[in-house]
């Protein structure tokens, strides 16, 4: 049988590996663990907002496009076929004053 530890859950396994480390890994010392705790819930909390973030963005930009089909479909109904090469965007100044207005910008003009 081996002596040597490899479950990283036992600290035997860490007091090992620091120690065969030639000073390149130290224990953080005790009085600092209180604060890397701390540290570590604002990170976990970080993240679970990342993905969060992540999650509205993809959803939000995945109706956008649906919205965009959709606003090419009434364009097309409605006389401009060719919208469908065209670039649309939203004015941003009509939409910061609470207005709606789609650009369209013709391709090749």
């Amino acid at each position: 049988m081996s002596d040597i530890q490899t479950n990283p859950k036992d600290i035997k396994f860490w007091q090992d590996r620091v120690a065969k480390s030639s000073g390149s890994s130290i224990f953080l010392p005790e009085e600092l663990h209180k604060e890397l705790k701390e540290i570590i819930k604002i990170e976990d909390e970080a993240f679970q907002i990342s993905l969060k973030l992540a999650e509205m963005q993809i959803k939000g930009s995945t109706r956008m496009n649906d919205l965009w089909l959709k606003v090419r479909e009434f364009l097309a109904k409605n006389g401009k076929p060719q919208n469908w090469i065209d670039e649309l965007g939203l004015d941003a100044v009509a939409r910061d004053n609470g207005f709606f207005v789609v650009n369209l910008i013709e391709k090749n003009k």
